[in-house]
């Protein structure tokens, strides 16, 4: 494969100190964005990166970053034809914002840009007022702008209508890193660069950083690495379980929801004898209702295994059963009916015991209540 069609991805780190001190998120002037779902064509594959920096001792809010921010990747992801043409309209789109701002408000601003776009091996790197980007490589770093480049003077982002847009463009490989920084890096030397990423990891060269960054200082660092392999292995499906044929309904069978609900009544309410007597008829009957349906049930399915003399149905002839079978189907039936008459009639005289017994406890309590003013007549009920 060409260098040229080589298709790379990016790793992407950040580097936030103010004071001295180490800021765990990126810079507000800092982003990293893949193209959005619905971007101009052309801009399908492009990756945009970018890092607006204030000059020393300027300070802004978030949303003036954020801004500037979003009007250069709207502009840029929306805006059709070639990759510089592109980055100059984004560009020129947050330069009309600062230049505006500094007409209007009081607080006066240097901003600086560095940005640039990923398309497969292909990096463009624009740079704009004080700001710096660092092409680090094995042969060492390329600085853009250069020193020279510096000497002759740039302007800031918006100090005129037209920007001054210094563009680069390159081809990369797996293992380069690019530093989009703001000026406080223009200090560091070549072979301190060098020395800090050279152990090609991301997170070692901003380790490195650190030790040599100034008290107040911004960069985003970019790794460029070949994408981890698809896998093409898609997993088996499960086999398909085979279908049953469907069994007949043994009877009715009741809301489970009903039960708590059902329970919760009970504990809020205190019924009477007759009543409690009466719900436990209800109660037994339903029973019996139930297991009389499940008998039912049964005597079907046993019909519909049980031979009916000859037949042309092959299905029906399927499931003929031999005579010892039958008969201890046959007698399964009156065991099963023999004890569901037992239950049955035990349900019932529970019942009649229970009912009994609420209405002695509340003869019991209603002689206790006429007792009160005796304390000795009323401790027996």
């Amino acid at each position: 494969m060409a260098v040229s069609d080589m298709e790379l991805e990016a790793l992407v780190g950040h580097l936030f100190i103010v004071g001295g001190r180490m800021i765990s998120s990126a810079s507000p002037g800092a982003i990293a964005m893949s193209p959005p779902r619905r971007a101009a064509r052309g801009r399908d594959s492009d990756s945009f990166f970018s890092l607006i920096s204030l000059a020393p001792g300027e300070r802004q809010p978030a949303t003036f970053y954020k801004s500037l921010l979003d009007a250069l990747t709207e502009t840029y992801y929306n805006t059709t034809g070639g990759v510089t043409t592109a980055m100059r309209e984004a560009i020129a789109a947050a330069s009309q914002q600062v230049y505006t701002f500094n007409r209007v408000e009081t607080d006066f601003v240097t901003v600086g840009l560095a940005c640039a776009v990923l398309r497969g091996s292909e990096l463009f790197v624009a740079v704009v007022g004080p700001a710096r980007a660092f092409l680090i490589r094995g042969h060492g770093p390329e600085r853009m702008p250069s020193d020279f480049e510096l000497h002759e003077g740039v302007l800031a982002l918006g100090a005129e209508v037209e920007p001054d847009i210094r563009l680069y463009r390159h081809h990369v490989q797996p293992g380069d890193f690019l530093l989009l920084a703001d000026p406080s890096f223009n200090r560091l030397s070549d072979s301190a660069l060098s020395q800090a990423a050279s152990s090609g990891q991301i997170a070692d060269l901003l380790n490195n950083l650190v030790g040599v960054a100034s008290p107040d200082s911004a960069c985003e660092v970019i790794e460029f690495v070949t994408p981890l392999p698809e896998e093409d292995d898609e997993p088996e499906p499960l086999p398909r379980r085979r279908r049953l044929p469907a069994l007949p309904l043994l009877g009715k069978i009741a809301d489970p929801s009903a039960a708590p609900a059902a329970a919760g009544r009970a504990r809020r309410a205190e019924p009477s004898g007759d009543d409690a007597g009466r719900k436990l008829r209800q109660a037994g009957s339903g029973a019996a209702k139930g297991l009389a349906g499940a008998a039912g049930g049964l005597r079907v399915l046993v019909e519909r295994w049980m031979p009916a003399g000859t037949t042309e149905n092959p299905l029906e002839q399927r499931f003929k059963l031999s005579v010892p079978a039958q008969i201890g189907i046959a007698l399964g039936v009156a065991l099963l009916t023999a004890l569901l008459t037992y239950v049955v009639y035990r349900m019932r005289g529970d019942t009649s015991q229970y009912a009994q017994l609420v209405r002695e406890a509340q003869s019991e309590i209603e002689q206790a209540r006429d007792g009160l003013g005796n304390q000795a007549e009323a401790r027996p009920h």
